[in-house]
C-alpha cells in the first residue's frame, strides 16, 4: 500500500483525479481517499497539522513493512530546498 500526506486538497487533486482515489466517508476528521493501491490524507496546513493527521491516518491502519509512506508538497520544507 502507497500512503500519501498532502496539506492541501489542490496540492492532492492531480493525485485523485489520476489514480480514481474516492472519499472514504467512514472517516470524519479528515478527508480520507483510497483505491486498491493507495490511500491519501489531506492533513492541513503547518508542520503540526501533518504530523496529527500522518499520526491519526497511521496509528488506525495495519501497516506493513513493505508499505511506503509520501509526503506531498513543499509549503513546509526548510528555506535552503529553495536557494
Amino acid at each position: 500500500m502507497i500512503y500519501v500526506a498532502a496539506a492541501l486538497t489542490a496540492e492532492a487533486k492531480p493525485l485523485i483525479t489520476y489514480f480514481k482515489l474516492k472519499r472514504d466517508n467512514e472517516i470524519k476528521k479528515y478527508q480520507v481517499f483510497k483505491n486498491e493501491e493507495i490511500i491519501l490524507i489531506i492533513t492541513g496546513s503547518g508542520m503540526m497539522q501533518g504530523a496529527i493527521g500522518t499520526t491519526y491516518l497511521l496509528s488506525s491502519l495495519n501497516i506493513r513493512e513493505e508499505d511506503i509512506f509520501v509526503n506531498l508538497g513543499i509549503c513546509g520544507a526548510v528555506k535552503e530546498i529553495f536557494q
